[in-house]
């Protein structure tokens, strides 16, 4: 879709709000020459840029999420800002690339500024949280959306949670997960279960001891009925931490710290695994220059391996840092991913790491005039090989993107 409305002028409000809301914004200097053109193949991807938000008129402004597939193909997401209120918005992108905003959250009481993605349930029904509004202390909303109408299932009040950042995992049942990036006891997260009957169960707070603190990622669910995701914080080393989580007895478990650089430190990433038991995520900073890692996990002997750490002392290394959103990974076992800086023009990258631990950049982004920037999510994949994902800033009206990179 090509938009053609103009910006309202809002973009600087926008932007510093995104900025206050974001775990740990990077420095975002100007774009370099810009010798690619839209659509132009690169080690054998053609990146192209399917919509531009613009902030106006409804559209949502500045995604911050990655994005959900659908059976038929269609591409469905949430923008921080942007919608009817400028409180944020849940979109759909169909198969021709039109935009349609399926709900603009109003701030009280749905909640506002979701960073989170969404699920999708077998009824077409969606899932998915809001950081702020919604409630008399502004800690956040699990909502449902249904044919557009949007029921709140539960508002934070600070002792169950603050901020919900994270995206939700729903059980066989249809029982629903997830995590709060402060709050609880401690103040430093929650980790919570929210059941068909609208019954919320707060299963553990975040901070005592050497616990991991300030989880910002999802759970991943393995075949067993256990769960998996990361702190930013804590643990033995401050740096960060694996747990898993029982789901049938909500029994929580460390099952590893991040030891800082060398090592991979501060996950904002959720984690992806594979057939045999092994978990893959990335590592906000670390690793040889900490600019950020790609790490195998082994959960049968908890131990992690550092698969490739993102170069460029003193900043700003041609295959980007600062990994942030999570990966995903096909059938031969490559795994992609983006980064939030560096690259050539130093907004970021999408990267392919392959199993002998070579990477290569497949898309460096400010390469074009109304290119994406600063690529705050995780990238999907679908049955054909494309790769799709949004970019927080850039595009034609500077209020971010949803990219395609095909084969």
């Amino acid at each position: 879709m090509t938009n053609t409305t103009q910006t309202n002028g809002s973009a600087p409000r926008r932007h510093a709000r995104v900025a206050a809301l974001t775990l740990a914004m990077v420095a975002m200097p100007a774009i370099f020459a810009a010798p690619l053109a839209q659509g132009q193949t690169y080690q054998g991807q053609t990146y192209t840029v399917i919509h531009s938000f613009s902030g106006a008129g409804g559209d949502g402004a500045a995604p911050m999420a990655g994005l959900l597939l659908s059976p038929t193909g269609n591409l469905f997401g949430t923008t921080i800002a942007g919608g009817a209120d400028d409180f944020g918005a849940v979109f759909r992108l169909d198969t021709s690339n039109i935009l349609t905003v399926v709900h603009s959250l109003n701030g009280v009481p749905e909640g506002a500024y979701p960073v989170a993605g969404l699920i999708r349930d077998s009824a077409g029904n969606f899932y998915g949280t809001a950081k702020l509004e919604g409630g008399g202390c502004d800690c956040g909303t699990v909502f449902k959306l249904s044919k557009g109408t949007l029921t709140v299932l539960h508002t934070f009040s600070g002792p169950d949670g603050i901020f919900p950042s994270s995206s939700l995992l729903r059980d066989s049942a249809g029982n629903l997960y997830g995590t709060t990036f402060e709050g609880g006891a401690f103040n430093h997260g929650t980790l919570f279960k929210l059941d068909t009957t609208g019954t919320f169960t707060l299963l553990h707070s975040f901070g005592a001891g050497k616990d991991g603190k300030r989880p910002y990622a999802g759970l991943v669910q393995d075949g067993s009925g256990n769960a998996y995701a990361t702190t930013y914080y804590g643990g033995t080393s401050g740096q960060g931490t694996i747990y898993k989580l029982n789901l049938a007895t909500g029994k929580y478990a460390t099952l590893y710290s991040f030891p800082g650089p060398p090592g991979g430190a501060s996950p904002t990433a959720g984690l992806i695994r594979d057939s045999a038991d092994n978990l893959y995520g990335a590592t906000y900073i670390g690793g040889d220059n900490n600019n950020g890692t790609i790490f195998k996990f082994d959960r049968r002997n908890s131990t992690a391996a550092v698969l490739y750490s993102f170069p460029g002392p003193g900043g700003r290394g041609p295959e980007g840092e600062y990994p942030y959103g999570g990966l995903v990974r096909d059938s031969a076992g490559n795994l992609y991913g983006t980064t939030v800086s560096g690259g050539t023009y130093k907004d970021g990258t999408v990267f392919k790491l392959d199993t002998t631990g070579t990477l290569t950049v497949l898309h460096h982004f400010g390469a074009f005039s109304g290119d994406g920037t600063i690529p705050y999510a995780g990238l999907v994949l679908d049955s054909a090989g494309n790769l799709f994902g949004t970019t927080m800033q850039g595009g034609a009206y500077g209020e971010g993107t949803i990219f395609k990179l095909t084969p």
